[in-house]
């Protein structure tokens, strides 16, 4: 556990500090959380209810 925060520290402390590498892998993160892969995209769907029947559904199986 304290290794996992010291790693945490140390990574936003280069980043504060303005180091290249860090301020690059950064950029490339908010690159890629602007335009993701296909594959990783939410479904674009036009109904607006279309979980509401599966959440029904289980909603009645796991309290009935």
């Amino acid at each position: 556990m304290l290794i996992l925060v010291s790693s945490f520290s140390a990574i936003a402390l280069a980043w504060l500090t303005g180091q290249g590498q860090i301020i690059q892998l950064f950029a490339q993160l908010h690159v890629w959380q602007r335009n993701p892969p296909m594959w990783l995209e939410a479904p674009m769907v036009t109904q607006h209810h279309y979980l509401l029947l599966p959440t029904v559904i289980l909603m009645v199986v796991v309290l009935g």
